[in-house]
């Protein structure tokens, strides 16, 4: 995504990754069907469930895709992935009933300690620099995407007690995916996916395939079974990926605050999960 935001309007990528994702989730809700394993689909999930994927996919991943130009992954993944737990855990605590323990409050604490590191680690070294007063912008995309994601989930775990996690990931693509879409020709801004290079196409047929099992799948599979808190706090772990891959193919410098600003949030996660 960070490539293509580089090209490419972040609406319009976000849109295509979604439908994309619900193309590729439809062959497993087909088989599911034959087979009579997709049960019902009560108006009220469905209402939650529209609701989760225009908030947290539709406009939230817009919102972070649009802040990777201005910041770099090496500083928006980290600092979206560590809010993203706390501001779940006040969407738990207050929608979902869910108890805060000490353990969890110790380590929220050292998650928001290795964010403010992140954040003053300074702008991340982008091969194509942009001016210095965008990095503000870019951290308040993220931290709106990141309490936007929260709100999404709330939405998902309130929906899912009753519901197949396919039939709710695709509900939930494919919601985001046709907002955003209704959101473009709103705007008078067609995808214009003709005038896209091969790489370009590759990259956005990767990532549809990509959000399919992902967030169309495999999250909701996990909300469903473990709660929203505890999903939500595991996802600290990907800038152990995230941040590596930065460094490797999108020329992105790592200092030391951003690694100990990322160590500090993933000790905070293990604390959050005792």
């Amino acid at each position: 995504m960070a490539f293509l935001a580089r090209s490419m309007d972040p609406f319009a990528i976000v849109a295509v990754r979604l439908l994309l994702g619900s193309l590729f989730l439809s062959p497993i809700l087909l088989v599911m069907a034959i087979g009579g394993g997709l049960g019902t689909l009560p108006v009220g999930a469905v209402a939650l469930l529209v609701a989760s994927g225009v908030v947290s996919l539709g406009i939230g991943d817009s919102l972070y895709v649009a802040s990777l130009p201005h910041i770099g992954v090496s500083r928006a993944h980290p600092i979206s992935i560590t809010l993203f737990p706390l501001f779940t855990f006040i969407v738990a605590a207050t929608w979902l009933g869910e108890v805060i323990t000490p353990s969890t409050l110790a380590g929220s604490a050292l998650i928001i300690v290795g964010v403010i590191l992140v954040v003053l680690s300074g702008k991340a070294k982008l091969r194509h620099p942009v001016p210095a007063s965008h990095s503000s912008r870019g951290i308040l995309l993220v931290v709106v995407a990141a309490a936007l994601w929260a709100a999404g989930f709330g939405f998902l775990k309130l929906a899912v007690f009753d519901v197949n996690p396919a039939t709710a990931g695709y509900v939930r693509l494919l919601s985001g995916g046709l907002f955003l879409l209704g959101f473009m020709l709103f705007r008078k801004r067609p995808l214009r996916l003709q005038r896209r290079s091969g790489w370009q196409w590759a990259s956005l047929v990767w990532i549809g395939l990509m959000t399919a099992f992902s967030t169309g799948l495999l999250v909701v599979l996990a909300v469903k079974y473990a709660g929203a808190a505890k999903v939500s706090v595991l996802t600290s772990t990907s800038p152990l990926f995230a941040l590596p891959l930065a460094f490797l193919f999108l020329g992105e410098r790592i200092n030391w605050r951003t690694g100990l600003g990322t160590a500090l949030a993933i000790t905070g996660t293990y604390l959050v999960l005792r």
